[in-house]
């Protein structure tokens, strides 16, 4: 990645040209007013005149031999004559093409004559008021007010080209800082993945007519009705998102949580009736192949409808609608152990099976703890850090990837949830996008037990998102 020391060569830049135009004018200006030829008049002075058209100026502020003069910059009835030396024949004076004046160096002039020169020689210039007055000079030039444009554009293009040039370098270090961050370890901005979404909709909360149909909910009243003939298969609830996509873009606002630790009181299987029309499978899981998780549907004894979610061998939650009020809550056991601690009401149109619930592939196990940096020498670069929402439970951007850089240029990113960091992401060779990898804190005790591969997906554990939950007000 490019140092930001590349930003100050593009200031450097741009102060350059900023120094070159200033001297460009400055030198060439100072050689414009050299080029002037100064005559004092009352009085004739003998000049050596190339051919051309020459302007002849009235210098009203001037400095000649080392004597200031300063005169009104119009003096009426001024009159200027210029004679051939060698002939004896007076040039005929004009008006001046156009309106020209300088300030050069102390120097001012305006002009007021015109004269051509038709060959090269000795010429006697002189000027007098009738009536008397002055001294008063005179400066001639030729091809001045060209001479004079040039050096202005030329000190406008060394302007202009060192601007092009430092901005040039500040866009192409930004474009490739901004690539080599994307390149930095750092999770998909979704809830990183490896378990993914397990419903969209309200889940198991009212039936399907179809065999084998997943369950939808009426998304206006929350009232349980049919979703009408599915066709079989798992027709109401899509396909797990492909891994890398954007899990939580479409989560609606998070559902309140009612956390018991002696756990919620769940539906007892004896008092059941079996309702297999609502039955049905899909895949919620990322890492495990197939259709992992199984949706049973039952019937209560006082009519009221209930759902049942398995992955593996172990059913972690529990849907019920009341008849009555088409009030619906899930339950959920997020440390597999029987107790269903968590109440979600009403049901989030997302929520997620606990890692518990499933086997997990390509995860290397290291009771003791794989090393991660101390970083307490690092800085976190705001740039590269980011914000985004892995918990339906917790409104907000609750999980954190903050990227923070060593003192040798290293870079590491780190994932905290509730104020709990949880897993870095970390090169195995420096800067090598293909070797990050994860070490991941299942149980939130300083020991990262867990490495995964920097293309795992995967979310924050369970006592990571106890934390966030008991950090909303």
């Amino acid at each position: 990645m490019p140092g930001r020391t590349w930003y100050a060569v593009a200031a450097g830049i741009l102060l350059l040209g900023i120094a070159g135009f200033a001297l460009v004018l400055f030198t060439r200006l100072k050689d414009l007013g050299s080029g002037l030829e100064q005559v004092v008049v009352p009085g004739e002075t003998e000049l050596a005149l190339d051919a051309g058209t020459y302007t002849i100026f009235h210098e009203h502020r001037s400095v000649v031999d080392g004597r200031f003069y300063s005169a009104p910059e119009n003096v009426p009835g001024l009159r200027v004559r210029v004679v051939s030396a060698a002939s004896g024949r007076e040039l005929p004076v004009r008006p001046p093409g156009g309106d020209a004046s300088y300030s050069i160096g102390g120097r001012s002039g305006v002009a007021i004559f015109s004269v051509d020169v038709p060959e090269p020689g000795r010429y006697r210039v002189s000027g007098d008021v009738p009536g008397g007055g002055g001294p008063y000079v005179l400066a001639l030039g030729s091809g001045f007010g060209r001479r004079l444009l040039t050096t202005i554009l030329g000190a406008i293009a060394v302007a202009l080209l060192s601007f092009v040039a430092a901005l040039t370098v500040a866009i192409v270090t930004f474009v490739r800082r901004r690539r080599a961050r994307g390149a930095a370890p750092q999770p998909r901005p979704a809830p990183a993945a490896g378990v993914v979404a397990l419903l969209l909709g309200a889940g198991l909360v009212a039936a399907a007519a179809g065999p084998a149909g997943m369950l939808h909910a009426q998304a206006d009243s929350g009232a349980a009705e049919p979703a009408g003939p599915s066709g079989g298969g798992n027709a109401a609830v899509p396909d797990a998102p492909p891994d890398g996509a954007d899990r939580t873009a479409a989560a609606p606002p998070a559902a309140g949580v009612a956390i018991d630790p002696a756990g919620h009181r769940v539906p007892d299987p004896a008092a059941l009736t079996a309702d297999e029309t609502r039955n049905g499978a899909l895949d919620a899981v990322a890492d495990v192949p197939g259709e992992e998780t199984r949706t049973e549907g039952f019937v209560g004894p006082a009519g009221e409808r209930v759902g049942r979610f398995t992955t593996g061998d172990v059913v972690w939650g529990w849907v019920v609608t009341d008849p009555a009020s088409g009030r619906t809550q899930l339950l959920r056991d997020p440390s597999c152990s029987g107790r269903f601690t968590e109440k979600l009401d009403p049901v989030p149109e997302r929520f997620f099976p606990p890692e518990c619930s499933a086997p997990r592939t390509g995860v290397e196990i290291d009771p003791d703890g794989f090393p991660v940096p101390s970083v307490e020498a690092f800085t976190r670069d705001e740039a590269g850090t980011r914000r985004f929402d892995s918990l339906a439970a917790v409104p907000g951007e609750e999980t954190e990837l903050a990227v923070l850089v060593g003192p040798d240029g290293s870079r590491v990113g780190r994932l905290t949830t509730g104020g709990v960091a949880w897993a870095y992401a970390l090169f195995a060779v420096a800067d090598d996008a293909a070797s990050v990898y994860f070490v991941r804190d299942p149980d939130c005790d300083g020991t990262y037990s867990e490495k995964l591969p920097g293309t795992a997906e995967f979310l924050p554990p369970e006592c990571a998102k106890a934390a966030a939950v008991a950090a909303q007000p």
